[in-house]
């Protein structure tokens, strides 16, 4: 028998055989990022992004089925690609962050936040296939932000969605984590109904998308249940019986100014708005009866904000009110206990 030689090998058989491990190379376990991501792999994530997009906008449920995995093919997306529709054609939507992952373990994977940044945030995701593509967007201009999410994986086929998404990301300007900052600092205030206001909106926005994870996530949810406990003293709306007028407190929330966020009390009046004189008396002892419910707001507040209303806003209507700004009267009486 001949002994094997290396000058044996066909060139073709040679080249095919240095192609397969280079490319074996290069598909490295790790996180690629937005930039970090190689040029021509990324023009590729983004044609499919605009092809997926395209069928979004238009809600074409059928077109879109052909780019879902067989799992996310079994779900019923119709009204789901509604609403994203509905998005699209409102706001124009740009890429907020994309990663290509090359998973390293065969059941989860972490990418992990890190920075000083109040909404940091890093990913948990479970592994389907070796290669996966993780992209989300926001719209440019919305005070109250949707996040759409595409999660693909990488199959025989090509890449497909995993998983599509739509959740918010901002209410009223903030997101998950500035509202939990803001309920806490509101609730260093001894501002409990401001507190669970921001709370409860905390953790309206606080997962945006699947497998997104903010560093405050579940201490935001224990949060919330924390100052949801004192909504008990607050069974709006409530009829300040002390006070012979019986005006009635609809809500006690926040207010934000250029100066910082205030609280603001809205109630009902039996007077007349117009008649400011009559209202601004009527609201000396209502704002002594606030004091009385929240004594650690004189404390920490120079002032405060009062909207008296003849008729109750629902949301829908926008009645008349005359606003006040009230500086909190201090009755030196203890605040709730933590």
């Amino acid at each position: 028998m001949n002994a094997f030689r290396p000058d044996q090998f066909k060139p073709a058989v040679f080249i095919i055989f240095i192609f397969l491990i280079l490319q074996s190379c290069t598909l490295v376990p790790g996180v690629r990022k937005n930039d970090e991501i190689k040029s021509g792999k990324r023009e590729e994530f983004h044609e499919l992004n605009a092809t997926v997009l395209k069928h979004l906008k238009a809600g074409d449920s059928k077109g879109l089925k052909n780019l879902l995995s067989p799992d996310e093919s079994k779900q019923q997306v119709s009204k789901l690609v509604d609403s994203i529709s509905k998005q699209l054609m409102t706001n124009q939507y740009d890429l907020l962050d994309e990663y290509y992952v090359i998973n390293k373990y065969a059941d989860s994977d972490t990418i992990r936040a890190t920075g000083p940044e109040v909404n940091r945030y890093g990913l948990k995701y479970p592994y389907v296939t070796f290669e996966e593509y993780f992209a989300f967007f926001l719209p440019k201009k919305s005070d109250n932000k949707y996040m759409l999410g595409l999660i693909y994986s990488k199959y025989k086929e090509g890449w497909k969605i995993i998983n599509l998404s739509l959740a918010p990301y901002t209410v009223e300007g903030k997101t998950g984590p500035e509202w939990y900052n803001q309920a806490r600092d509101d609730y260093d205030k001894t501002n409990y109904p401001g507190a669970s206001i921001a709370a409860a909106k905390a953790v309206q926005c606080i997962k945006p998308a699947p497998y997104w994870e903010y560093p405050d996530k579940d201490d935001a949810y224990k949060f919330d249940h924390k100052a949801l406990d004192y909504f008990r003293y607050f069974p709006y709306p409530f009829v300040l019986f002390m006070i012979n007028s019986g005006p009635m407190i609809l809500s006690i929330g926040d207010k934000e100014t250029v100066d910082g966020v205030y609280p603001v009390v809205t109630y009902m009046t039996h007077y007349d708005i117009k008649n400011t004189a009559a209202v601004k008396r009527e609201n000396q002892e209502v704002n002594k009866q606030i004091a009385r419910i929240l004594p650690g707001l004189a404390k920490h507040y120079d002032h405060i904000y009062y909207s008296a209303y003849n008729e109750k806003p629902t949301g829908k209507n926008n009645p008349p009110h005359f606003d006040m700004t009230v500086k909190p009267v201090d009755l030196h009486l203890p605040v709730l206990p933590n």
